[in-house]
C-alpha cells in the first residue's frame, strides 16, 4: 500500500480549512487553470519511500507544493509571508488520515524560482506514517 494519496488529501484540507491562509490566495490547485489570479498554490509531485518497523508498514513522503506570485511589487515577499501560513498550519503537525496514523508532517526546504512573468517558492514537506494495522514477519 502507498500513504502518497491519503498524505496529500490531509495537507490540502489542512490548508484549505484555514481561513487566514486562504485569504492571502486565489486557491489550492492540483492543475490551475490558465486565468487564476495570483498568488496561489499548487500541489506538485511526491516521492514516497518504505520506513518499516519490525512490526509495522510505514512510509517516508515528500510532497511538495509551489507558491506563485506576480513578479510586480512584492512577489517573493508575498510568497514568503504564504509560506510562513503555512509552515503555521502544517509544520511540526500530524492530522487525522483515513488508514494510516501520521506520525509527523515537517517542513524540509523552500527553493525560491523567477522570471520575467511569475516568482515564487518550491516548498517540500515531509511525512512519515505507519499502517493503523500491526503485520507479522
Amino acid at each position: 500500500m502507498s500513504a502518497m494519496w491519503e498524505v496529500q488529501v490531509a495537507l490540502y484540507e489542512q490548508l484549505k480549512n484555514n481561513a487566514t491562509l486562504m485569504a492571502l490566495i486565489d486557491g489550492i490547485y492540483d492543475e490551475p487553470e490558465t486565468n487564476n489570479a495570483y498568488p496561489y498554490i499548487t500541489i506538485g509531485d511526491g516521492v514516497e519511500s518504505p520506513d518499516d518497523s519490525h512490526s509495522t508498514l510505514g512510509y517516508e513522503d515528500y510532497l511538495t507544493f509551489v507558491i506563485y506570485t506576480k513578479p510586480a511589487g512584492l512577489g517573493s515577499y508575498t510568497a514568503k509571508n504564504i509560506l510562513a501560513k503555512m509552515n503555521d498550519v502544517i509544520n511540526t503537525k500530524k492530522f487525522s488520515m483515513t488508514s494510516k496514523n501520521m506520525l509527523i508532517c515537517e517542513f524540509d526546504n523552500a527553493t525560491p524560482f523567477r522570471n520575467k512573468d511569475i516568482r515564487g517558492l518550491i516548498v517540500r514537506y515531509k511525512v512519515i506514517t505507519e499502517e493503523q494495522t500491526n503485520f507479522t514477519i
